[in-house]
């Protein structure tokens, strides 16, 4: 987004409707980028709200707000000064350039970190009496850690096969 005519925009009213991750950046007209704040911030509250085992999520949330809020009072800045501004949150980002060995790594340690937290740590506070209700609760809250090591698993081994691939077609192309 771009201006040539210069633009004021309320600092209290920017800071204020920031409070909710990317209202801010709707007042400063980057519909877009607000409702993709939105959506990521209410994302994670559904989710965590809908799959108890990832309460732990909460975590992203705390992030989501800071960077929606200071991002916010920065894109307002630009816009004053008349720079360009990017619509896209995720292409200003960059989350294309991210390889999918490091998602990989990255899902199968936070499963982990929340597989720990959640079902060792529990079993081991029971000691040997084991109630089935509290046994079926973790059981429950162990699904969406094994799920998220599960997918991290399954990016890597798909990029070791990759790479296996790539490393038998050039020894096949060197050898003729």
């Amino acid at each position: 987004m771009n201006y040539d005519e210069e633009r004021k925009y309320n600092k209290f009213y920017t800071a204020l409707l920031s409070i909710v991750p990317g209202a801010g950046h709707m007042y400063l007209g980057l519909m877009k980028k607000g409702l993709q704040f939105m959506f990521m911030f209410f994302s994670v509250i559904i989710i965590t709200d809908l799959i108890y085992s990832a309460r732990s999520l909460t975590i992203l949330n705390i992030v989501i707000w800071f960077y929606a809020f200071f991002d916010a009072y920065h894109t307002r800045k630009k816009l004053e000064a008349g720079e360009i501004v990017e619509q896209d949150l995720f292409r200003e980002l960059r989350l294309s350039s991210l390889r999918p060995k490091y998602i990989g790594i990255g899902l199968v340690v936070i499963g982990a970190i929340v597989f720990i937290q959640q079902v060792i740590i529990e079993l081991l506070s029971l000691g040997v009496m084991v109630i089935s209700p509290y046994i079926r609760s973790i059981i429950l809250d162990s699904i969406f850690p094994i799920l998220l090591i599960a997918i991290g698993i399954i990016i890597l081994i798909s990029i070791r096969r990759k790479n296996n691939d790539k490393d038998i077609d050039k020894r096949s192309y060197l050898d003729d």
